[in-house]
């Protein structure tokens, strides 16, 4: 069994960003994408949305699944 070890830092540096994304993907700083996400936020609870199975999402985007 490997042995972890904790350090204690003395300083930690935080940026704060809008951009949502843990990996800061650039997609999320275009406003176009993020207004698409809170519109789908604000339209979610009053049902005005669509769930989409991963087969229908496959069938939408012509995906073919290869046969085992």
């Amino acid at each position: 069994m490997q042995k972890t070890e904790m350090v204690k830092t003395e300083s930690l540096e935080l940026e704060n960003t809008a951009n949502p994304s843990p990996s800061n993907d650039p997609w999320f700083n275009a406003p176009d994408n993020m207004a698409s996400i809170e519109g789908g936020i604000e339209e979610s609870p009053n049902g005005d949305v669509k769930t989409y199975t991963i087969n229908e999402i496959r069938e939408l985007l012509d995906i073919r699944m290869p046969k085992n």
